[in-house]
């Protein structure tokens, strides 16, 4: 069975998440100076599955022509996932 664009989408963004939520734990935990570059990569594969995710969901939006309410929805959701994690100070 495939999979489409509005259930791939939000499984991207949903693991963008769980990663995000595991970060956070791991990083009061150890110190995240000391592992930096495990921290930078998780970081990296947060960003990277949020823009997936916003992006499949924009093939998906343009596939049934912008009349999926769903698609539109999981569009927001990516992109407001994605300005999180750009714009955290």
């Amino acid at each position: 069975m495939r999979s489409g664009p509005l259930r791939t989408s939000l499984w991207l963004s949903a693991s963008s998440l769980l990663l995000a939520s595991v970060s956070l734990v791991l990083g009061q935990q150890v110190n995240y100076l000391n592992h930096l570059s495990f921290f930078n990569a998780m970081a990296l594969g947060m960003v990277s599955l949020s823009i997936a995710a916003l992006l499949i969901g924009l093939i998906g939006t343009w596939q049934t022509r912008g009349q999926s309410v769903t698609l539109w929805l999981a569009n927001m959701l990516a992109l407001v996932i994605l300005g999180l994690y750009l714009f955290d100070s």
